[in-house]
C-alpha cells in the first residue's frame, strides 16, 4: 500500500490509503513529540516494554505447561477403565464358577440317588442318568466356552495393567520433576519483572505527558510496537522499504516521521 504525503497547516505529513483503523489513530500520531532524543527515549522505553511482554509471555507459557496434565490424565483414565473391565470379568468369572459348582452339586445328588440303592426301576435309572449327563455337559460347556477364555483374557489384562501401572508411576515421577523444573523457571523469570517494571517507570517518568500518551496509544494499536527502527532503508515494524525522503526525514527531523505503510513512528538513531 503506497501512502501519499500532503502538507497541512501545521506542516505535519498526513497519510492516505491506510485502513479505517489507522485513520482513527493517525490524528493522535501526528502530534509533535519533540526532538530526536524523545524518539530515542520512546524507543528505549519500548525495548523495556517488549522485554516485559516477553517475560510475561514466557511465564504464561510455563504456567500452561505446568497446568497441562492431559497426557497424565489420559493414562490414568485408560488404566482405570482397564481395571474396571478386569473387575467386571472377575464378576463374570465368579458367576460362571458358581453355575458350574451348582451343576456339579446337582450331578452328585443324582449320582447318590443312582448308586444309593433306592432306584428300583430301569426307566427311572435311565432318566436320572440322562439328567446327570446333561448337568455334566452343561458344566463342561461353561468351563470350555466361558470360563477358560475368560481366564486367558484376565491373565492378559492383568499383565497389561501391571506394565501400565509401572509406566504410569514412571510418568507421574517424571511429571513431578518437570513441574518442579518449570515452576523454578517461571519463578526465576517472574523475579525479573519488578526490576524491569522499575526500569520502565524510570523511563516513562523521563518523558513528557504528550509523547508518552501518544506512544501508549500507538503501542496498543500496533501489537506492542509503536516505534520502528529504520534498518537498511526498511521499516523494521512492517518490513516495507521506505522512500528515500522518509529515511532522510527520520534521521534529521525534530518532529516524528511515520512509516507510510504501517503508521509506526520511525527511529533512525
Amino acid at each position: 500500500m503506497r501512502a501519499t504525503g500532503i502538507m497541512g497547516k501545521r506542516g505535519v505529513r498526513s497519510l492516505t490509503g491506510v485502513s479505517a483503523a489507522h485513520r482513527m489513530v493517525l490524528p493522535i500520531l501526528f502530534r509533535k513529540v519533540g526532538p530526536l532524543t524523545t524518539l530515542r527515549q520512546l524507543y528505549d522505553l519500548q525495548e523495556v516494554d517488549l522485554e516485559i511482554d516477553r517475560v510475561n509471555a514466557q511465564v504464561a507459557a510455563l504456567n500452561r505447561r505446568i497446568q497441562d496434565e492431559a497426557a497424565l490424565l489420559s493414562a490414568r483414565q485408560t488404566l482405570a477403565q482397564r481395571r474396571e473391565a478386569v473387575q467386571q470379568m472377575r464378576r463374570q468369572q465368579a458367576l460362571h464358577t458358581q453355575a458350574v459348582q451348582e451343576l456339579r452339586e446337582k450331578t452328585k445328588d443324582l449320582e447318590r440317588r443312582l448308586y444309593g440303592g433306592s432306584i428300583r426301576s430301569i426307566k427311572e435309572m435311565e432318566a436320572l442318568q440322562g439328567e446327570a449327563k446333561g448337568y455334566h455337559e452343561q458344566a463342561r460347556t461353561i468351563e470350555d466356552e466361558e470360563l477358560l477364555p475368560l481366564m486367558v483374557k484376565l491373565e492378559e489384562e492383568e499383565a497389561w495393567i501391571g506394565v501400565a501401572s509401572a509406566a504410569l508411576a514412571h510418568m507421574e515421577q517424571e511429571r513431578r520433576a518437570l513441574v518442579e523444573q518449570l515452576t523454578a523457571e517461571a519463578s526465576n523469570l517472574a523475579a525479573t519483572l519488578p526490576g524491569l517494571q522499575a526500569k520502565r517507570r524510570g523511563a516513562a517518568a523521563a518523558l513528557a505527558t504528550a509523547p508518552l500518551s501518544q506512544y501508549e496509544r500507538l503501542r496498543g494499536a500496533k501489537q506492542g510496537q509503536a516505534v520502528a527502527r529504520v534498518e537498511h532503508g526498511m521499516c523494521a515494524g512492517c518490513r516495507v522499504m521506505l522512500p528515500g525522503r522518509e529515511v532522510q526525514q527520520a534521521r534529521i527531523s525534530k518532529e516524528p516521521v511515520y512509516c507510510p505503510s504501517c503508521g509506526r513512528m520511525l527511529y533512525a538513531g
